[in-house]
Formats: C-alpha cells, structure tokens, sequence
C-alpha cells in the first residue's frame, strides 16, 4: 500500500528529457526507467519518493510514496508532481483525483523530531528482524534440545548469545540516529563541533557528501555504556539523562541494572569470546522486549523535554 500519482505527458516528451529532469530535482538513476529520491542527511524522509517512467510514448511517470511516508515525503512527491507538470505540460492523477494534489493526514513531524522519529521507525524494524530470529531458535529448540551436557557445545546456546550483540547494535544505532538529528538542528551545534577532533580525511567524506558533518562527530560518540551515553545526550540538553529516565521514573522495573547486564554479556562475547551456557531462548526473549522498553522509555522523555508529538506505539 502506498501513495501513488501518475503524470501524463504530452506526446513530444523524450525520455531523456525526463530522465535529465528527474536528475535535476535531486532523483537518482537506477535503471533506465526508475529513479529514486531520498535525502538521508536532512533525516526528516523515511521512506523516500519512487518515480518509474512508463515503456512506450506518451511517457506516464508513475511517483509513489508507502504509507509509511513523513510530512516532508510528502511535500517532496507532490512538489515533483508540480514541477513535471510545470515542465512538460499535460496533467497528472492521484489518489485523490484529476489534477488533485496528494493529502497528507498524518503527524507532522520536522527536524529534529523527524530524525528522531525515524531512527525509532528503523529500530521498531531491527527489533522485527529480532523476534524473526527468535522465532527460528524456538523452533530449533525441538531438534536441539539443551541439558546439562550439552549445552556447552549446543548450536543453539551459541545462537542465542551471537544475538547479544546485535540487540545492543540495534540500540546503538537509534542512539546514534538521535544524537545526529539533535545536533544538526541544535542551538550548541558550533560550540559542539567546535570541541570534536574531526580529522582531515573524514572532512573530505562531508565535502564529497559521502557523510554530514553530525555523522563524522558521532563517530567519535561512544553508545557502548551508560555513562558515555549520558555525556553525550547531556551535552546537547541537561535535561537528558538516560540514566535518570530508567531509574527516577521506571525504578521498580531495574531497567538500569538490566541494561547493565546485557551490555557486560555483549561485551564478554565480543571482547573474550565469553559465552554464558546458561543463556536460553527465553533469556534472548526476556532482553529483546527489555531492550525495546528501554528505547520506548527514553524516546519518550526526549518526546516530553522537546514538547513534541506524542507517538502512538
């Protein structure tokens, strides 16, 4: 399902004209009739424009949106419907009707709050990928059933803690989606940048536009324990304290000192090839939906200091 436009275009278009205008309104070529628009730095697109030009004459140029789309995909599909119209003429067809430009009825969601929003949309999609996982070691547990013997050299006890570290990966990379979205559109932004030991070779990555400058002094961010993780949300907002949001306001659940524990196991594995035979499928589970609650809750402070949109999970 998705949102979908088609331009009719007058008899006397070429392709190549087409093809050369697309490119020209930020498009870019994957096959000779599809192209694609996405600008990942401004992290307010979550899914991107689609425009597939028909085979024969007169060229029909198919935009497509999922439902999926932010404000700003909207804006840009119903701009690159205006802007071929303005072009070439002819008339175009929506969801809406002849000639009706796309409606938008979702939550508006801009800067900052775009770019956090959509580092949560791809975490909520990693964690899919995680229970898809789990659901194959459930099944496996039939043919590989764990005892006392065994479970020191079982495939399935093995699985389960390789697991670990790509649960905290996947944590990690919404942190970092956050901290880039908040910093490219920060009121600290120079004095931020200004501290960071960016070095010359990843410049020249921002120059060629291979990587924005929020994203090189990230890198140098570490999300790998709590206390790093404080410091660098701190530095952007006091008020942003990730320790704070597991403890003063979910105290009864310990999601601090679980979180603490699963990142100890990770790094064990990672670092000395520490497997903890002990660890289940259910242990996997258990952390999976620990993991997802920790990112909701902190999601949600970051929602409540900025005033913004409330989400509904």
């Amino acid at each position: 399902m998705g949102c979908d436009s088609k331009n009719f275009l007058p008899k006397n278009v070429t392709k190549k004209d087409i093809q050369e205008f697309l490119q020209l309104l930020g498009y870019e070529k994957t096959s000779s009739n599809y192209f694609f628009q996405y600008d990942k730095f401004s992290r307010e697109q979550i899914t991107g424009i689609g425009a597939e030009i028909s085979n024969t004459k007169p060229y029909v140029i198919h935009l497509r949106t999922t439902i999926w789309r932010s404000v700003r995909d909207h804006e840009i599909h119903n701009w690159t419907i205006k802007q071929l119209k303005k072009r070439f003429g002819g008339y175009f067809e929506s969801d809406e009707g002849k000639n009706r430009y796309l409606w938008y009825s979702g939550v508006e969601r801009r800067k900052s709050e775009a770019g956090c929003d959509l580092a949560f949309y791809d975490f909520k999609n990693n964690i899919v990928t995680m229970r898809a996982f789990l659901r194959i070691l459930k099944n496996s547990s039939k043919e590989y059933p764990i005892d006392d013997i065994s479970r020191y050299y079982n495939p399935l006890i093995s699985s389960t803690n390789i697991g670990l570290p790509f649960l905290i990966s996947v944590m990690e990379e919404f942190l970092n989606g956050c901290y880039i979205s908040l910093l490219k559109y920060s009121d600290l932004k120079k004095t931020i940048l200004k501290k960071s030991n960016i070095q010359n070779e990843l410049l020249i990555e921002v120059a060629e536009k291979e990587s924005s400058v929020e994203e090189v002094v990230c890198r140098f961010k570490s999300f790998q324990n709590i206390d790093s993780i404080n410091k660098n949300f701190r530095e952007l907002n006091s008020k942003l304290n990730f320790t704070d949001s597991l403890k003063r306001f979910h105290s009864r659940r310990k999601y601090h000192e679980k979180l603490s524990n699963i990142i100890e196991k990770r790094h064990l594995l990672i670092h000395r090839f520490q497997i903890d035979h002990d660890y289940t499928v259910t242990d996997l589970e258990k952390d999976i939906n620990t993991i997802e609650k920790i990112v909701q809750i902190f999601y949600d402070r970051i929602i409540e200091i900025y005033g913004w949109n409330k989400r509904d999970w």
